[in-house]
């Protein structure tokens, strides 16, 4: 994994946030064909304004991405995400931390089931609930973790499926990517 560490990157720079910002806002509003889809237009530019605030104020690249991937599941329409096709830096931010949960699981009635178990002693058998993680209630952490996730309209089926984990080798899940950006571990060096 190409760790990173965002501590000893250069600064973001403030006028990049906000010139980036209204780059982001006039693209989606000029460009995007389901915008108002799911949305009316009163909603749709409250989220922006809200994005403008978080984007604005990021003091991370981690707080400035999410800021983007909650304002594209604002717009509720599942091709419009930031998760992949990203600069190198992003990229291993995103994907190569190697911080995910080591087995597979479904979200049922806002429960995270296990289907599958990867952990050295086989401690989580199909069917088991997972009830926290870090001491944090799943339950939470998935309503956390959903407010990031793009679906197509407000389908809690399509969301679920998305914040289940499904283990691919050659794709992250939502759940994997989200987490420790909106959960980061404490460094242990």
């Amino acid at each position: 994994a190409n760790k990173i560490n965002e501590a000893e990157l250069p600064a973001l720079s403030q006028n990049g946030l906000v010139s980036d910002s209204e780059l982001l806002i006039r693209a989606l509003s000029e460009v995007h064909p389901g915008l108002l889809r799911h949305r009316t237009t009163e909603e749709i530019e409250e989220d922006f304004q809200l994005f403008r605030g978080r984007y604005q104020a990021a003091a991370s690249r981690s707080e400035a991405w999410l800021a983007v991937q909650e304002l594209l599941a604002f717009v509720r329409c599942e091709h419009t995400q930031a998760l992949y096709n990203q600069g190198p830096i992003l990229n291993a931010m995103l994907h190569e931390q190697g911080s995910f949960l080591p087995v597979t699981t479904k979200v049922k009635d806002g429960a995270m089931v296990v289907v599958a178990d990867g952990t050295t002693n086989a401690i989580l058998p199909p069917g088991s609930r997972i009830l926290s993680i870090d001491g944090q209630p799943t339950d939470g952490l998935l309503g956390q973790v959903a407010s990031f996730v793009e679906t197509d309209g407000p389908s809690p089926t399509n969301r679920d499926s998305k914040l289940s984990v499904r283990g691919y080798p050659f794709r992250f899940d939502h759940f994997d990517i989200l987490l420790p950006l909106l959960l980061p571990a404490e460094d242990t060096r």
